[in-house]
């Protein structure tokens, strides 16, 4: 007996000793995390032209002899070298141009000319506009200055001390000159593909790795609000949709992020490698064009709520469950109590009505599709959804990309959220109470349908 109670002493001894160490250790933590922030949050932003460089840099250099490779990388730091001069003096001359364009129309709202103040620029064959004596001042080759000017394709850079011969001539147009600027524009003049900047176009990639809860959409949120804040209807976004589906609600609002893209006039392309069903679908559709890998899962067009019911289970331990509400439908099925045929209608027409919905969006976004037909609930391939209407083309991401690095600067955008220990756990029991089909806590009812 006195043994029994010796280890009762002791046990008692080491749990309030685990306890306390617990204790601290929290107290610790929490302290710790005081002094920093609530949520490290960032941009990160990749060059993925210098990651496709950088890949293929490796690979020639295991291929290629040392010598060999040696040259290869002298002379491409000297042409990258040449060329970030070359930008540096085109910048410095579209500067030039622009405070030239700038001074003279102050100098003409402050001294307007003769008749209604419009200054008349006359082109010649050097090259060179000269503005009406009625100004009393020459516009001495200010456009294309030796030195200073833009490259002509198909012409010598009048900086080498050559002047552009045999082709049209350079034409300045100016504009009246109430409140605005001064254009110019080259004639009968087109650009060699090797002269065409690569950063004259740019793709911003985004990648949306979804779940039942849409988690991903506060990041995506972020991204294109990043977005819609540097591009312009020149540029593309590519979203790399990896989806099966989940709550309507989240996913409804990835859309309408998307969405956001394509009311300001930019290039939408979403990317299928793996699968875009039912709410990845939603997403996928909002596109301007759709790319999938041959065998990736497309389609699943319908609306799942399903549960258990637990009544059974605990009228047989005695356990009785109250529920009180007001509004006839403020509750329909229940985890806990009995569900009455009422109740099931009820959410089949909920159901039904968010089915229609969903419809009339893929509908809306692409007219050619049979809606009746593609919108069953099932899925299919890539290949078969190529056939029925469902995406554009039969190609993966990687390959739509890299076909693109040539001709744009490709950035890929993350968004990324650190959070304190505390909040991850948090949102790991938010997760965890939100219980099957997305239903909230035990006793919140099944009044939120789900696209799966």
């Amino acid at each position: 007996m006195q043994f029994i109670a010796e280890y009762g002493l002791f046990l008692a001894k080491a749990v309030t000793v685990l306890a306390a160490v617990l204790i601290v250790a929290g107290v610790l933590t929490a302290l710790t995390s005081r002094q920093k922030k609530t949520a490290e949050r960032r941009l990160e932003v990749t060059d993925l032209n210098r990651h496709y460089e950088q890949m293929e840099r490796a690979l020639r250099g295991a291929l290629l002899p040392p010598r060999e490779f040696k040259r290869e990388l002298k002379a491409k730091k000297k042409a990258d070298k040449a060329k970030a001069k070359a930008d540096k003096r085109a910048a410095k001359a579209d500067a030039k141009t622009a405070a030239a364009a700038d001074a003279k129309v102050d100098a003409g709202a402050e001294k307007p000319g003769d008749g209604d103040g419009e200054k008349t620029v006359e082109t010649v064959d050097s090259g060179q506009a000269t503005v009406d004596a009625n100004d009393g001042e020459k516009l001495a080759g200010q456009t294309h200055a030796a030195g200073d000017g833009e490259k002509v394709a198909g012409q010598p850079n009048a900086g080498d001390g050559e002047k552009p011969t045999g082709e049209s001539a350079n034409t300045v147009t100016n504009e009246k000159l109430a409140g605005e600027s001064n254009t110019v524009t080259v004639a009968e003049q087109k650009p060699n593909a090797d002269e065409t900047s690569s950063a004259s176009k740019r793709i911003f990639v985004l990648n949306f790795d979804g779940d039942i809860r849409a988690s991903a959409v506060s990041s995506l949120c972020q991204e294109v609000s990043a977005i819609l804040t540097m591009a312009g209807p020149g540029d593309e976004v590519v979203v790399r949709v990896e989806s099966g589906g989940g709550v309507v609600h989240g996913y409804g609002l990835a859309a309408s992020q998307l969405r956001r893209l394509r009311d300001r006039g930019i290039p939408l392309t979403v990317a299928v490698d793996k699968i875009a069903a039912s709410g990845g679908y939603m997403m996928a559709c909002v596109a301007d064009q759709i790319i999938a890998a041959p065998f990736a899962f497309i389609g699943s067009i319908g609306v799942l709520l399903q549960a258990p019911n637990l009544r059974g289970l605990l009228k047989k331990h005695d356990v009785e469950f109250e529920q009180i509400y007001a509004g006839e439908h403020k509750r329909t099925l229940t985890l806990f109590g009995e569900n009455t045929d009422k109740a099931r209608e009820k959410v089949r027409q909920q159901i039904e009505e968010t089915h229609n919905l969903f419809k009339a969006h893929v509908k809306a976004q692409r007219p050619g599709v049979d809606i009746e037909q593609v919108a069953t609930g099932e899925y299919w391939l890539g290949s078969r959804a190529l056939e029925m209407g469902l995406v554009d083309r039969l190609q993966t991401s990687d390959d739509y990309l890299m076909d693109a690095r040539f001709d744009a600067q490709i950035l890929e955008l993350h968004y990324a959220e650190k959070l304190k220990l505390i909040d991850r756990f948090s949102s790991l029991m938010r997760a965890r109470w939100s219980g099957p089909a997305g239903i909230g806590a035990p006793g919140d009812g099944l009044d939120r349908p789900m696209v799966l």
